[in-house]
């Protein structure tokens, strides 16, 4: 089986030290695959501070030195790899960035030239905002030939990849559905179970204890931000929980932990 560690919304606005409290411990283990913001905009969200929830402004990530020159180091180091989070993460009135926004092929084409410029390595990995894209944001996407993780093209406005047992094919097993990356032409589409403050830990448990074949995957999907607090309904710190998930992975005979990146890479030589 096949363990990555995907990690929403670095952006202008992370500093290394949010980092390292939750991953320093992690990342030599398991490396972590940090879904980067370009260019955050103005909007509500928890992953930037609140006074800039209002506003015109963009905030490019690469304006943050002291992150930049972390985040290459953590690179070079292997301890992460960097794919791309949405353009500006601004939540449209009709809906997220990539079921709502509008020109999303040029969003994805100068966001992904832009991340590969200011770190120095390929993007290959896409995950949207929310977990949410429409057909339109899935053609943008892998018209680019980005990989996906969080999104799936089943539904005209928009859909979340939990959702994918449901709305693809009704014959295909739950297993299959959770622990198979969908392999494309020109791309890969990877399922993923959310540590969260609301996560349900059992059914994460379950996913995970699926995912033990030799060409099984498995994603745990957080935020960094979220997780030096407790779960809603459990008696624990996120960051804690984290920790005994990545312990149940080692339990298991042949688990590999990867990058996304690496992820794809293997899945599409399986083609």
């Amino acid at each position: 089986m096949i363990f990555t560690i995907r990690d929403d919304d670095t952006n202008f606005f992370t500093t290394p030290e949010e980092l390292l409290t939750v991953y320093g411990r992690i990342w030599d283990q398991c490396p972590v695959s940090l879904s980067v913001v370009p260019f955050h905009a103005c909007t509500p969200s928890k992953g930037i501070p609140r006074q800039y929830w209002h506003g015109d402004h963009t905030f490019p990530v690469g304006d943050n030195k002291d992150l930049i020159v972390f985040l290459k180091q953590m690179i070079q180091a292997g301890r992460v790899c960097i794919t791309m989070h949405g353009y500006h993460h601004k939540d449209e009135e009709d809906g997220p960035e990539f079921v709502a926004g509008r020109d999303l092929s040029s969003k994805v084409i100068k966001g992904k030239r832009y991340l590969e410029q200011l770190f120095g390595t390929p993007i290959q990995v896409f995950v949207p905002p929310h977990n949410a894209l429409s057909f339109e944001g899935w053609k943008a996407v892998t018209d680019s030939r980005l990989s996906l993780s969080g999104g799936l093209s089943a539904r005209k406005r928009g859909i979340r990849l939990s959702d994918f047992p449901d709305v693809v094919l009704s014959k295909i097993s739950k297993r299959r559905a959770w622990c198979r990356p969908r392999v494309c032409r020109g791309h890969v589409e990877f399922g993923y179970a959310t540590l969260s403050p609301s996560a349900d830990l059992k059914s994460v448990i379950e996913r995970l204890s699926m995912c033990r074949g030799p060409s099984d995957f498995f994603c745990l999907a957080t935020h960094y931000w979220e997780l030096p607090h407790h779960h809603n309904n459990e008696n624990a710190v996120l960051r804690d929980m984290l920790h005994d998930l990545l312990a149940r992975a080692k339990s298991i005979s042949g688990v590999q932990f990867t990058s996304l990146n690496t992820a794809v890479n293997v899945f599409s030589k399986g083609s």
